[in-house]
Order: C-alpha cells, then sequence, then structure tokens
C-alpha cells in the first residue's frame, strides 16, 4: 500500500508574506504599472510573482485562494488562463510532499502531472500523492471575473473584440470593474466603442444608479446594434419603474429609428 505523505504545515509567517505580496501585485496592475515593472517592484517571497500565487492558491480558505487569484491574473503570465481554466474544470491539485501546484489528468492507475506555468509534463504519481485545489460557487464568480479581464487584456484584437461582444450579449456586472480598466486602456478605434456600449448595457440593470443608467442610456442611443436597441426597448416600457429612465430611453429609441429610416 502506498503510504500516504502527509500535507506540509503551514507557516503563519510565510502566509502573511504571499498575501502582502499578493496586495502590491494588484494593488500595482490597478495603477496600470507593466509586468516588467512589477517584476522589478514587488518583492521575491520564496521565487516569482507566480510562484507566490500558485502557493497562495493552494491554502485552506476562500480569502487566501481568491488573493492568489487575484495575484496570478496581476502577473500578466500568458499561463494565467490555463491555469484559471484548469482550477474551473477541476485538473488543478497540488503535491502533497511539496505543495507544487501542477495540472493534473488521470492516465491509467495513475495521474500525468504538467507543470501549470510551461506545459511541461513533469512525471506522474498515484492519486494519493496530490490533493485537488477545491472552487466553490464564490471562487468560481471570481475566476469567471478574473477570466474575463485576462481576455478582455489579450494581445490579440480579435480575443479583445470577443470577449467585449460576449459581454454585449450576455452582460455580467461582476466584470464591471475589469470592463472599465480595459476601456480606460484600449486604443483600437474597433475595440474601444465595442467596450463603451458593453459598459452601458451593464450600467442599464436596474440596481445601478440612476446618473449610470441616464449615461447608459445616451450611449445605447448612439448605437445601431440590435442588442442595444432591444436593451432601449426594455427601458422604454411598461417595465421600467423610474420614469426619468423611461422617458430618456424612448426618446433615444425613437431617435434611433428614425435614424435607421434614413437608409431604408
Amino acid at each position: 500500500i502506498a503510504k500516504v505523505s502527509p500535507r506540509p504545515k503551514r507557516n503563519p509567517m510565510r502566509l502573511k508574506l504571499l498575501l502582502g505580496l499578493a496586495l502590491i501585485i494588484a494593488l500595482l496592475a490597478a495603477t496600470g504599472v507593466s509586468g516588467a515593472a512589477r517584476a522589478q517592484t514587488a518583492p521575491a517571497s520564496g521565487g516569482d510573482a507566480m510562484t507566490a500565487a500558485l502557493e497562495l492558491l493552494t491554502e485552506n480558505s476562500v480569502e487566501e485562494r481568491t488573493a492568489g487569484i487575484e495575484a496570478l491574473v496581476a502577473t500578466g503570465a500568458p499561463s494565467a488562463s490555463v491555469i484559471l481554466s484548469a482550477m474551473t474544470d477541476g485538473d488543478l491539485y497540488f503535491r502533497k510532499s511539496d505543495k507544487r501546484v501542477v495540472i493534473a489528468r488521470r492516465d491509467g492507475d495513475a495521474y500525468t502531472l504538467v507543470d501549470p506555468a510551461t506545459g511541461a509534463k513533469i512525471g506522474q504519481a498515484p492519486s494519493n500523492h496530490i490533493e485537488k485545489i477545491r472552487v466553490n460557487n464564490l471562487l468560481r464568480r471570481v475566476i469567471r471575473g478574473a477570466l474575463g479581464g485576462l481576455n478582455l487584456s489579450n494581445p490579440s484584437v480579435t480575443q479583445r473584440l470577443g470577449a467585449a461582444t460576449g459581454l454585449l450579449r450576455s452582460p455580467d456586472p461582476d466584470l464591471r470593474p475589469a470592463l472599465a480598466a480595459a476601456f480606460e486602456r484600449e486604443q483600437d478605434p474597433t475595440v474601444k466603442p465595442a467596450m463603451a456600449l458593453a459598459l452601458a448595457v451593464v450600467d442599464s440593470r436596474p440596481d445601478a444608479a440612476v446618473a449610470d443608467r441616464l449615461a447608459a442610456v445616451q450611449l445605447l442611443g448612439e448605437s445601431d446594434t440590435t442588442e442595444a436597441r432591444g436593451i432601449l426597448g426594455q427601458l422604454a416600457g411598461p417595465g421600467e419603474k423610474d420614469a426619468t429612465v423611461q422617458a430618456s430611453a424612448a426618446t433615444a429609441l425613437a431617435d434611433v429609428e428614425a435614424r435607421l429610416a434614413l437608409f431604408q
């Protein structure tokens, strides 16, 4: 019978250092500091920022794992989306012997281990030598937002446009901060309007501030897309409880319809 390796004891001081590193990385990311600058500014604690982020993912609490997800995204590493997707799919584990994070997939009676940062195979292990990094509903929501932010910041114009279009069709309020940050950075003349429209769709939701909803109505009224007209129609309908928003949406929708009629 294979001997089960005990889970290494947690080091409270090291955990504090890792949480501190995650906070520094997140703050630098929020202020727009580049990945290269983060690498020079953030302190190394037992390795680089990627290592620190992965170590946080192996901790027990949701708070620690959330900090790890945020730190992972803030590294700007191309592998971040792969790691988060593996985490969501239930393929992210750590070795009990040294807490090294791996992507593990069953291969017969064992698991094939893959380095999540490089994609290189690093051997095999029986199931009792690894432990799954489990994800609850709260963490799934955090990961969804993180992946959305990564797609909105993807170097590929096509990827960014696809992410913005996806939010336009299926608005997600949880992605609003990432979308707003991406909109401020965006320079492409095709992607930026799509992001602006996606922001307007999110801001038009009933629980948003009236001022934000009115600004969203104005922006939606400048678009000829089917999605924009559909939302304006809902806001102008009898289901809208705010009379100011309803009247503004009705006016905007009428202007859009009149503008489109000129080209028919």
